[in-house]
């Protein structure tokens, strides 16, 4: 979704801003205690202490807009049986396989420089499934299911999820849609997510995060164009009110009284999957200013980039390491200083990743005739 793209009367420019804040979230807030196992974090205060705690949390956002621009893009595609499903599951493929294959790799390579040195891989203790099998089931891009543990480039789990939230999408699309039941899909795949996160059932393909996620962003899509669709601008003013109140009275509250308010800390998922994401997305389609501000050049950058920006920060999480190990720097992880240099070290890789790696890549193997990115 590097694009800007208005289909009818939907906008959606504002989404790529939401795309790209949760990949600075991400990449800068949620996984750095992999260098600060003591907590112990840089610029760490009331304003960004949510960001340090539940950044992880942005994984759901993503799961959220995967969904709602599938319907956006797809749906009446596959329902029209325009385009088929080897077709489908290849654009989806080289949107994301060749960047993800070439970060599995970074990460192997750094990682037995870092072996080679300490004799343990980094964050052994967190990342320990790396072995040659888990390492062939990444590339199978199985590594998201219980079949193997936290391995290798670990948050391209991801990748493997929402993979099997686009086969799952289109094969329900293609066989409700042909009885325009397809909303009834959407919705019965998010309350299996929620059962399965409830009962905590073990469940080798279906991840409750990426259910929930997904297929409410997929409904989401279907609410945005009926509120687009009101005939009446106060009541759509009204609605989007509404929701706006409501995202900010669940702001407070969390920050008063903290996430367990709102369900155990295990289903706090499903509150950000159904509720909190959603009502973020809303706004970011039908508020003109949240829409505007979301727009702006800069989110819109961080949004092209975001895709690189997930997949390579933690590669270069292990270079800084093995930087620091082999030149006996002594960094401190803790200090505002040696975050800031990780920061202007994702950006610089994340933005040569992009135009080296994940364009040409994706154009060698048929991505630019392929793929008309959102």
């Amino acid at each position: 979704m590097n694009q800007r793209e208005v289909t009818g009367k939907l906008d959606t420019r504002g989404i790529d801003g939401l795309r790209g804040i949760a990949a600075v979230g991400i990449a800068l807030f949620a996984h750095y205690y992999f260098f600060v196992p003591e907590l112990n974090y840089p610029f760490y205060n009331r304003l960004t202490y949510w960001f340090w705690n539940y950044a992880s949390y942005f994984v759901d956002l993503f799961f959220v807009i995967s969904g709602f621009v599938m319907v956006h893009a797809y749906r009446d595609k596959i329902k029209l049986q325009k385009i088929g499903f080897t077709d489908f599951i290849k654009k989806r493929l080289v949107r994301f396989y060749p960047l993800m294959v070439f970060s599995l790799f970074c990460v192997l390579v750094l990682q037995l420089v870092h072996q080679a040195v300490t004799g343990v891989f980094f964050v052994n203790e967190l990342i320990y499934d790396n072995s040659v099998w888990t390492f062939l089931l990444n590339l199978l891009c199985l590594q998201g299911t219980s079949l193997l543990g936290s391995s290798f480039n670990a948050p391209s789990w991801y990748l493997s999820i929402v993979l099997i939230m686009y086969v799952l999408f289109f094969l329900g699309t293609y066989w409700s849609g042909k009885y325009n039941k397809e909303n009834l899909f959407y919705g019965a795949m998010v309350l299996l997510g929620i059962v399965i996160a409830v009962k905590g059932y073990p469940v080798v393909f279906l991840n409750c995060r990426g259910m929930i996620g997904f297929f409410t962003g997929c409904l989401l899509h279907e609410a945005c164009v009926r509120i687009q669709s009101m005939e009446t601008v106060r009541g759509k003013n009204m609605l989007v009110g509404t929701a706006l109140a409501i995202l900010l009275g669940i702001c407070i509250l969390g920050a008063w009284k903290g996430h367990a308010v709102f369900a155990p800390s295990t289903l706090v998922v499903v509150v950000y999957g159904i509720l909190i994401w959603p009502l973020c997305v809303l706004l970011a389609v039908h508020m003109p200013f949240v829409r505007w501000i979301l727009s702006r050049k800069m989110f819109v950058f961080l949004s092209g980039i975001s895709f690189s920006m997930y997949l390579i920060h933690f590669p270069v999480m292990v270079f800084l390491e093995d930087v620091n190990v082999l030149l006996g720097l002594g960094l401190n992880y803790a200090s505002r200083k040696v975050f800031v240099l990780y920061v202007c070290l994702l950006m610089v890789a994340a933005v040569l990743c992009h135009y080296i790696v994940e364009r040409k890549l994706s154009d060698f193997f048929g991505g630019k005739k392929n793929e008309k990115k959102l």
